[in-house]
């Protein structure tokens, strides 16, 4: 699966199976900046929503801006840690607390920061990032490469955790593989959305390339409760499937929210006359009365990992970069 902007990823050491990991917790060791902890977690398998980050431009401060717009080797990056809000970081002269490398933290609050949060992407073979290469982060204002090491002490300098460092040199240490690759926020047709003095169905639609293909979700919400939906899945490369799933979560004008059940579709990649595989699939849900009926925000969530949810946390750091729907 390529990775977007906008996306919503998790990034996992390749040497330990760490995953990158970050927590409302601040270094306190000698000489530290005192800022938010940055480290490598292991808690099982998939992790948990401390590991989620969100892929962002260098120039955009939201994500949506560049939907669809693949990453790729050379790119200057931001990631932002979604439950903090904090963006990854990194400062020359400080040194991290087990081996004395650079520090590395997370530093700003929603989106804002500085130079310093500033890092290239390289990725091994070239061409752009999927969940199949291999990465190095370049800390841009130091050249120093985001790093991990198996080994080494954990105390409560780094909660116990694996310690995350930039280092001045490049090795192993210094791979990441990203997985539970997600992506979130929808485009809106001109002139399509609700007016609040007039209520009609609120109509949205997101495009996203998901693993060895494309999802498409078209979401109409009526005043009346009714979620209707159209997911059109399609392969870009001949005899190779794949399966998505889509989650749509809808808010109101107090901000109060309703999610929609997880919905699955796949192709199975067989060469048909005209092009790859395609199929459309249409879905209903209901929707309280409370939240259709003043519906003003949608976030759409195109996922190829199959255990793939949105829970309250999640639904509170959508609602930044889900479209406004008005008119």
């Amino acid at each position: 699966m390529d990775v977007q902007y906008g996306s919503q990823i998790k990034m996992r050491h390749t040497l330990t199976g760490f995953h990158l990991h970050s927590h409302p917790i601040n270094y306190k060791h000698p000489n530290s900046s005192q800022q938010q902890q940055v480290t490598c977690f292991n808690n099982g398998a998939g992790g948990d929503d401390n590991d989620f980050w969100i892929v962002k431009s260098v120039n955009v401060s939201n994500p949506r801006d560049n939907e669809l717009q693949a990453v790729k080797d050379g790119d200057m990056l931001r990631f932002e840690h979604i439950l903090t809000q904090k963006n990854l970081h990194s400062h020359p002269g400080i040194p991290s607390p087990i081996t004395g490398q650079q520090e590395v933290t997370c530093f700003g609050f929603s989106g804002s920061g500085d130079s310093n949060d500033l890092w290239k992407i390289e990725i091994e073979g070239g061409g752009i990032w999927n969940d199949s290469k291999r990465v190095r982060l370049i800390h841009v204002n130091t050249g120093f490469a985001l790093h991990s090491h198996g080994g080494q002490l954990m105390n409560d300098l780094t909660a116990f955790q694996q310690e995350v460092t930039c280092f001045s040199g490049r090795d192993e240490n210094d791979l990441w593989q990203v997985f539970n690759i997600s992506f979130v926020g929808v485009k809106v047709p001109e002139g399509l959305g609700r007016n609040g003095n007039n209520p009609q169905p609120v109509r949205a639609e997101q495009t996203n390339q998901v693993a060895g293909g494309t999802m498409t979700t078209k979401v109409t919400v009526s005043p009346d409760g009714q979620l209707t939906a159209e997911t059109h899945t399609r392969t870009k490369v001949d005899l190779k499937g794949f399966t998505g799933s889509v989650i749509v979560v809808i808010y109101n004008q107090e901000g109060r929210a309703h999610i929609s059940g997880k919905h699955s579709f796949g192709v199975n990649g067989q060469l048909i006359p005209g092009g790859p595989s395609d199929r459309k699939d249409t879905w209903q849900e209901s929707v309280p009365l409370e939240i259709s009926s003043k519906a003003n925000r949608v976030a759409i969530v195109h996922s190829h990992d199959p255990n793939v949810r949105v829970n309250a946390e999640d639904v509170i750091n959508l609602i930044r970069i889900a479209i406004i729907l008005t008119a």
